[in-house]
């Protein structure tokens, strides 16, 4: 799902949440309100927003509730009821499924003018039983980094990235690591990389018969990741967030998955790495991350609060215009998935993203990602996978119980596209 993945890190204290009240027209008895749920990077940047652009939607009063991480406003919403949710959450593509199953999402209707401004990809993402459910906001998906200070020249393959590493592992604290968004959904396309994969993608649709060639994995594995005894060779470290993000900004780690929300940060600390996909065995190949979009949602809350007919047009008429969802990326900084805010978006890291990305991502399928068939979902279960690579498990065994229980998890989950 997605991060920060906004951020993947468990909420310690998933209930929490910080609100802010922004009038956007006179306030009066008759002024209603359109409540509005977030993260807490999104939270603070839509506070932002609202408090500028007073006519987002006239004759309403729009609250901001931010929540302390993405896992602490998800855990909201799955607690939540028509009485006590949100009129509109902002939250990830791979929600959909789920919440439109047990109705806590609620169908709009947009013209063919606006249908025409996104991709269909990208709305089909948000969108099920040809109903849209939500507005896409921007392409969400990590990249691979490398810090072109230390590493010269631009690696083909993964095995040219432990090379690197081996030849020089003195100098390094370990050699790639993800700085947010979590080893499941940052780290799927190392991943992938290696052979593994949540899913396949073939011909345009999900491959349903196997999640991936254990095979594969399982030899790629024992020469990339572990030394000649089986354990960790010291180039993967399975650590998400502030310690990576350090490392990698002060020149300890070549290499990193980041995510377009870390802009501020490597241009703080005079960073500017080069951005592509994760290389595979050989050259010419690349892994797939995890590619969903974010995503603005009309909630069933709406309705039950008397604010469905504004919560509609504000989705419509502001959030998810050309104008709207500049304004908003700007704050973000992030790709839109607007084309016409796309064409305007002018930063350089933007357009590195959105290049290192192409051809580099598959689809997020919540139903199956979130599918907890086998014993425990994609999400659950990976950082448990490569802590028993890393601790020196038997790598056969692993992948064969990591490939048996997502295989239940895309029978089950596939019954749901």
């Amino acid at each position: 799902m997605l991060g920060n993945k906004f951020a993947k890190a468990t909420a310690a204290a998933a209930g929490l949440a910080l609100t802010a009240g922004l009038v956007v027209a006179p306030a009066s008895a008759a002024t209603k309100e359109i409540v509005i749920w977030a993260d807490d990077t999104r939270g603070k940047n839509l506070t932002a927003l609202f408090a500028v652009n007073k006519n987002a939607a006239p004759g309403y009063k729009i609250t901001v509730k931010a929540y302390s991480t993405f896992d602490a406003l998800k855990e909201a919403l799955d607690k939540s009821t028509a009485a006590s949710g949100p009129d509109i959450i902002y939250g990830a593509s791979d929600w959909t499924a789920a919440n439109v199953k047990n109705g806590k999402f609620a169908p709009f209707t947009v013209t063919a003018a606006f249908k025409a401004r996104y991709s269909k990809t990208d709305l089909d993402l948000v969108s099920r039983g040809g109903k849209l459910y939500g507005v896409p906001l921007d392409i969400n998906a990590p990249a691979l980094a490398y810090n072109s200070k230390l590493v010269t020249s631009k690696p083909q393959t993964f095995g040219e990235m432990v090379d690197f590493y081996l030849a020089n592992k003195s100098k390094y604290d370990f050699g790639m690591c993800i700085t947010d968004g979590g080893i499941a959904w940052a780290g799927h396309g190392l991943f992938s990389a290696l052979g593994g994969g949540a899913y396949q993608f073939k011909n345009g649709a999900i491959d349903k018969t196997s999640p991936f060639d254990k095979t594969a994995l399982t030899a790629n594995i024992k020469k990339y990741i572990l030394d000649s005894s089986g354990k960790s060779n010291g180039f993967l470290k399975n650590i998400n967030g502030g310690l990576c993000k350090t490392q990698f900004a002060a020149g300890k780690v070549p290499f990193a998955i980041v995510g377009q929300w870390e802009i501020s940060t490597y241009e703080a600390a005079k960073v500017r790495p080069t951005l592509l996909g994760v290389p595979g065995p050989t050259a010419g190949t690349a892994g797939k991350f995890l590619g969903g979009v974010s995503a603005a949602f009309l909630t069933s809350s709406a309705k039950a609060h008397g604010v469905e007919a504004g919560a509609k047009s504000l989705l419509t008429n502001w959030i998810g215009s050309t104008q709207g969802q500049l304004k908003y990326q700007q704050l973000e900084k992030r790709a839109s998935a607007e084309k016409g805010a796309a064409k305007s978006q002018i930063g350089s890291w933007t357009k590195s993203f959105a290049q290192a990305l192409s051809g580099n991502t598959i689809p997020e399928v919540g139903s199956v990602l979130g599918n907890n068939a086998g014993g425990s979902s994609y999400w659950e279960a990976a950082g448990n996978f490569w802590d028993a690579i890393l601790s020196g498990k038997d790598v056969a065994t692993e992948v064969d119980k990591f490939h048996t229980l997502l295989k239940k998890n895309l029978d089950a989950g596939a019954k749901d596209l």
